[in-house]
This record gives structure tokens, sequence and C-alpha cells, in this order.
């Protein structure tokens, strides 16, 4: 038996619910994605204090807080 068959008998023999399986998760991942995209957005902290913040901390000598 080729692939070919192998793929058209199992088309035919009622493997509908893995399509629906795949719509679920696909759609299940994109709103996992906008949902981080929306927590990473309205947690994040401006650049210019994290690398002030970080330089000073280097001037101080204080390498644990500038890591």
């Amino acid at each position: 038996m080729n692939l070919t068959v192998l793929i058209k008998a199992l088309g035919n023999g009622g493997g509908e619910w893995v399509l629906y399986l795949l719509l679920i998760f696909s759609m299940l991942s994109v709103t996992l994605i906008l949902e981080r995209i929306a927590y990473f957005w309205s947690n994040r902290e401006p650049a210019g204090t994290l690398i002030g913040d970080g330089i000073a901390a280097l001037a101080r000598g204080d390498f644990a807080a500038a890591a």
C-alpha cells in the first residue's frame, strides 16, 4: 500500500475529528499568545530606568544589584 492510498483511506474513514481537534488547539494557542502579549505589554518596565539603575549599581560596585 503506498502513502497516497493510505492517506485517502484515512481521510475517507471518518478522520474528521482530527480537524476539529486541530482547530480547537489552534484557537487555544492563539488565545494564549494574545494573553501573553497583553500580560507582558502591561507589565513592561521602561528600558531607560532599568539601564540607568544598572549603570548606577555598577558605579557603586554592587554587582548583584546590577545583575
